[in-house]
């Protein structure tokens, strides 16, 4: 059962009718808000309680990441990715298993130069970086 299926027009209602309140009464808000949140959401939440749906994340695909780099380091990031690529046939399990795209994009802004900064990377680790880290510091290295 979706939230809407649930509230219908009732939750709608004391939706606009506690965003009213609040507006006048700000103090109402903080005292029953712990969460830096719209008053409407937080009416949601509070009448609406476990029929209230989040709204999704988008999640991010590697060219999006990509897009996000300076043009400069792009290719680092194709490199990395054909790395990761490769990897994950070799040990028949999905590219991200291998290395996020978060990872790669972290990898490339970092641009480590020892295993020690590697494993220092948001989301790579000292597995990973044992287990990958020669291959993509090569690939670091033959970048710059």
């Amino acid at each position: 059962m979706t939230y809407h299926e649930f509230c219908g027009g009732f939750c709608q209602f004391i939706m606009r009718r506690f965003s009213e309140l609040t507006c006048f009464m700000p103090e109402l808000y903080e005292m029953f808000s712990k969460e830096d949140m719209p008053p409407e959401e937080f009416a949601l939440r509070s009448f609406c309680g476990p029929f209230y749906e989040e709204p999704k994340k988008k999640q991010l695909r590697a060219s999006d990441f990509r897009e996000m780099l300076p043009d400069d380091r792009k290719l680092l990031f194709d490199r990395l990715c054909d790395i990761r690529y490769e990897s994950s046939k070799e040990e028949n399990v999905p590219a991200y298993i291998i290395f996020h795209n978060r990872a790669i994009y972290e990898i490339c802004m970092a641009l480590p130069e020892s295993m020690e900064e590697l494993e220092a990377v948001p989301h790579v680790g000292k597995k990973k970086a044992e287990k990958y880290g020669t291959e993509i510091l090569e690939a670091v290295r033959s970048y710059g």
